[in-house]
């Protein structure tokens, strides 16, 4: 999901309530100016304002953190691709074997859920 989507969605949820910016800032206690910055698109939600609202509008949390999910995913994917590869050129001990098979496990995991969230 990109920042635009992530901005009308925000703004979208918190209208619903007919809740104005100025009220929704006091009630998560933040600075007004940020959480317009946040429904803008300007800066990502924090997890922090994500949660709140997720609790305060009805917004899924999916929705707020759906980018950031994929994107630390696909680079812990990577991490675990790499340090297999590295373990692999190590002397094979029962040890490394039972550490290769841990982390193909968790990348097998991680592309079989990517798969069912499609």
């Amino acid at each position: 999901m990109n920042l635009h989507n992530k901005k009308n969605k925000l703004k979208d949820y918190r209208t619903r309530y007919s809740i104005p910016l100025v009220d929704s800032a006091f009630i998560l206690d933040t600075d007004v100016g940020n959480l317009s910055k946040y429904e803008n698109g300007e800066l990502s939600p924090t997890l922090k304002i994500a949660i709140a609202y997720h609790l305060l509008y009805g917004m899924p949390m999916q929705a707020l953190i759906d980018n950031d999910f994929m994107l630390l995913k696909s680079a812990l994917i990577d991490r675990l691709f790499m340090l297999s590869e590295q373990l692999m050129k190590k002397k094979q001990t029962d040890s490394v074997t039972r550490r290769i098979e841990s982390i193909n496990g968790m990348i097998t995991r991680l592309n079989t859920e990517e798969q069912h969230e499609d």
